[in-house]
């Protein structure tokens, strides 16, 4: 399974900074920022489909692991568990008798 998160959520800035005298100080700074998740867009590919639902299907019968990022793209309903609840809300927007998440 292709993972998108690393891409879609993590930005790396690396800064150097240097003294102009002899002694050399030399710095580097790691920031990592989050973007916003999208709601059942559970692969990162930033639109939620029918390969969302299928993925969630997977990690709900145990064949595949979800990342921090993919489980709270799962949590459709926001209570902080990803259930099979999630999965018939998804199932139910996809199919057009719910409005999104």
């Amino acid at each position: 399974m292709s993972n998108n998160f690393a891409k879609i959520y993590t930005k790396i800035y690396t800064s150097k900074v240097k003294t102009s005298n002899a002694n050399t100080t030399k710095q580097e700074v790691t920031i990592s920022m989050k973007s916003k998740v999208i709601k059942g867009d559970v692969n990162g590919d930033g639109i939620f489909n029918s390969i969302d639902l299928a993925l969630m299907k997977k990690y709900l019968t145990g064949a595949i692991e979800f990342t921090e990022e993919q489980l709270e793209a799962a949590d459709v309903d926001n209570n902080g568990e990803v259930n099979s609840i999630d999965y018939a809300i998804m199932n139910q927007v996809l199919l057009g008798k719910r409005p999104g998440f």
